[in-house]
């Protein structure tokens, strides 16, 4: 589990003390352009979707995901992958009942 701060670039996705549940077990196995990837970029750690070039890969935000010419390129080594986020919760909506949360990546994969 982690707790997340704010990322202007992914306000769709995120909020302000969202909390997130993290598959850092195979999370380099096989990358998939429905998921969100915890990416280590320049000391710190950033949520992003991942695309794929025939020279590199592009970390995606929310803001960016249909404009390809605003991807940030990044040679993306499997070091750099530190998890796949499985499943959000919206630390606005805790008042709730009930507060559950969305899936964002089937737990039960293989």
């Amino acid at each position: 589990m982690a707790k997340l701060v704010a990322d202007r670039a992914m306000n769709l996705t995120l909020g302000a003390s969202d909390v997130a549940l993290l598959n850092i077990s195979d999370s380099r196995a096989s990358l998939s352009p429905y998921s969100l990837y915890v990416i280590e970029r320049g000391g710190e750690a950033v949520l992003r979707f991942i695309r794929w070039g025939a020279r590199c890969h592009y970390l995606v935000t929310d803001v960016a995901l249909d404009d390809p010419t605003a991807w940030e390129p990044i040679q993306l080594s499997s070091e750099a992958v530190k998890a796949r986020v499985l499943w959000l919760g919206r630390e606005r909506e805790r008042d709730l009942q009930p507060q559950r949360g969305r899936f964002l990546d089937d737990p039960i994969s293989s």
